[in-house]
C-alpha cells in the first residue's frame, strides 16, 4: 500500500541506511527496494511511536519519612535524590495515560499526521522536527516549532 505515511518512513529508512552504511566497506551493499521494505520492515516501522514507554519517577520526597532514615543509615546522605530520580519506572501506559488518545488521537502516528495537515507542513518535516525534539515537547515544542515556521497561530 502506497499511502504518504509510509513513503515518509520508506524515506526516513533510506536515510539512516545511507548514513549507516557510508564507509568503504559497505561498497556495492544497496537498501531494500521499497516493496521489500514494506513486506519486511516497513509495517512496524513506528512500533515505537505507537508504543512510547512512560516513566515514572520516584524521589527522595516521595519516600516516608521512616524509609528516608533507614536510605540514609545506609548511604550516609540522600545522594542528591531529592532533584535525581531514585528510581525510574518505565511502564506501558494504558488509554487513561496516553496524552495522543486523551486528546482525540489513535495514537503518536496519527497525532503528527494530523499536525503536518493542520499546519500545511510535508509530513517528513513533522517527523524530522519530532524526532528532534522528542515525545515530551509533542503537545507544545513541537506544535510551537510549527507555528514559527508556517506562521500559523
Amino acid at each position: 500500500m502506497y499511502d504518504e505515511y509510509t513513503w515518509s518512513d520508506y524515506l526516513e529508512y533510506l536515510r539512516q541506511w545511507a548514513d549507516e552504511h557510508s564507509s568503504p566497506s559497505n561498497m556495492g551493499k544497496a537498501p531494500a527496494s521499497y516493496d521489500e521494505w514494506e513486506e519486511n520492515e516497513g509495517r512496524y516501522a513506528y512500533h515505537e511511536m505507537e508504543s512510547e514507554m512512560a516513566q515514572y519517577d520516584i524521589f527522595w520526597n516521595n519516600l516516608t519519612e521512616e524509609t528516608q532514615k533507614d536510605l540514609l543509615g545506609i548511604w550516609g546522605e540522600n545522594g542528591n535524590h531529592d532533584v535525581i530520580p531514585l528510581l525510574t519506572i518505565e511502564y506501558q501506559p494504558d488509554e487513561v495515560d496516553n496524552a495522543y488518545v486523551l486528546n482525540g488521537y489513535e495514537n503518536r502516528k496519527d497525532y503528527l499526521q494530523q499536525l503536518a495537515e493542520e499546519h500545511d507542513v510535508e509530513l517528513d518535516v513533522v517527523l524530522m522536527l519530532a524526532d528532534t525534539l522528542g515525545p515530551s515537547e509533542d503537545f507544545d515544542g513541537l506544535v510551537n516549532t510549527l507555528e514559527d515556521i508556517t506562521g500559523y497561530c
